[in-house]
């Protein structure tokens, strides 16, 4: 039993209480880690996502060609753009899936 918890003997856990929520200014992380500036709340950041400069104008030919009957697919490959991407602009637009019925097999 003592071989399994020996690598375990050195791990420190910091009570939560004394974690400090104020907020001032931002130690760095390894200021934290030494102990040389109390412990902060960790606040995910969302990650800045590079933009492909798409207009209103973008938006409503994308919209306009799922209109006329074109698919996701179609309109991918015309914009340059994945098929995902042109459903989130569809969907950002509140365009309505399309019902796709299925064809009646013949006897």
């Amino acid at each position: 039993m003592a071989d399994v918890l020996k690598p375990y003997l050195n791990i420190r856990i910091t009570p939560l209480d004394s974690i400090d929520t104020s907020s001032g200014d931002d130690p760095s992380l390894l200021d934290q880690a030494r102990g040389k500036s109390p412990l902060m709340l960790s606040v995910d950041k969302p990650r800045p996502v590079p933009s492909r400069g798409l207009t209103e104008a973008d938006q409503a030919e994308v919209v306009e060609m799922y209109a006329r009957g074109m698919s996701l697919a179609a309109i991918a490959r015309e914009r340059r753009m994945s098929r995902g991407s042109v459903a989130k602009l569809l969907d950002r637009a509140g365009v309505e899936r399309r019902k796709v019925g299925r064809r009646r097999k013949r006897v």
